[in-house]
């Protein structure tokens, strides 16, 4: 015996666009820890702001910006070659290869301890 269908509703392109959005913003939101985990052990700072829209991921030297409900990431402030990543493993695969290739900054850079500059 067949099992019964389900009736679906047909959605417009656009509902199923913002649909899709919702859904990526819940998951996403849900990593928030996760993702703030990741980023302190790369040396990142992490700030999340517009409501979890637009996720900041910052070192010297380094800059990467993720919006989730775009599913868009850029770095470096290259919006013109920006990634696409609906979800945080593609971001952090993408964030990886780019922090290995960054040359490796000493955490402070300033004199020697015990040296004073005159």
């Amino acid at each position: 015996m067949k099992s019964p269908q389900r009736q679906r509703r047909v959605l417009s392109p656009e509902e199923y666009k913002r649909q899709g959005r919702e859904r990526r913003m819940d998951r996403t939101s849900q990593q928030e820890a996760q993702v703030r985990t990741w980023a302190e052990q790369h040396g990142c700072s992490l700030r999340v702001l517009n409501d979890g829209h637009h996720w900041l991921f910052q070192k010297p030297g380094f800059t990467a910006e993720w919006w989730p409900s775009s599913a868009k990431l850029a770095v470096n402030r290259d919006y013109d070659r920006d990634h696409h990543a609906p979800h945080w493993a593609e971001v952090a695969a993408v964030l990886r290869g780019m922090l290995a290739s960054q040359p490796r900054l000493p955490l402070n850079s300033g004199p020697p301890p015990g040296c004073l500059p005159l």
